[in-house]
């Protein structure tokens, strides 16, 4: 199993840490590889805010104010860059300059989770342990799932039908083929993301 792709709940992959600036994600190019496309876009201040709080784990207010892309209280928007990285199929999220999240596709097959292949392992033993670290179960709605407490967010591994019902997607399903798996810096608000999302066990 490689070493370097450990996803670690609010933590980032193994060299890949929330928190890092756009230029020490850069140092770890050869291993992730290189920013094959960026986009930078505007924040709402209370997007931004809640940015701020999490900047503040890990950086004094003097650090922010000194780092080039940080962005103090008085501004209207702050600014967000959301990076694609050639040959891993990673992207990433940047508030003021720092990692926030990590989305993955099956194409990062080698990254793990507890000691199993996100990508690789059958759906239902992922299901199963990310619900388990979790401490709870997690919540579904269209083919997204999520689990709050680990900051990690599922897409295009499971579906919930109309009628409510949680279905796990095989590999004859083309939805299958588009799974993703997001690692974030800290969990969304429920209103945020899945609002309608139906809690389901599959322990």
């Amino acid at each position: 199993m490689d070493q370097e792709w450990k996803l670690v709940p609010k933590v980032g992959l193994t060299q890949l840490k929330f928190g890092m600036s756009v230029s020490d994600v850069a140092k770890s190019s050869k291993i992730y590889g290189s920013v094959e496309a960026e986009i930078t876009n505007q924040i709402s201040p209370s997007v931004a805010d809640d940015n701020d709080q999490f900047l503040r784990k890990y950086f004094s207010d003097n650090e922010l104010a000194k780092d080039k892309y940080y962005i103090d209280e008085f501004s209207v928007e702050a600014t967000g860059i959301t990076q694609t990285l050639s040959g891993s199929s990673l992207v990433l999220d940047y508030t003021h300059g720092k990692l926030t999240a990590i989305i993955a596709s099956k194409q990062a097959d080698q990254i793990s989770f507890r000691h199993e292949l996100i990508f690789r392992v059958e759906s239902d033993v992922l299901l199963k342990l990310l619900e388990s670290e979790n401490g709870s179960p997690g919540r579904y709605h269209s083919t997204g799932a999520a689990f709050d407490h680990l900051a990690i967010y599922l897409d295009g591994f499971t579906e919930t039908n109309s009628d409510g019902k949680v279905i796990i997607l095989t590999r004859s399903d083309d939805r299958f083929g588009s799974r993703t798996v997001t690692a974030r810096h800290e969990s969304y608000q429920i209103n945020d993301f899945l609002p309608e999302a139906k809690t389901h066990s599959f322990l």
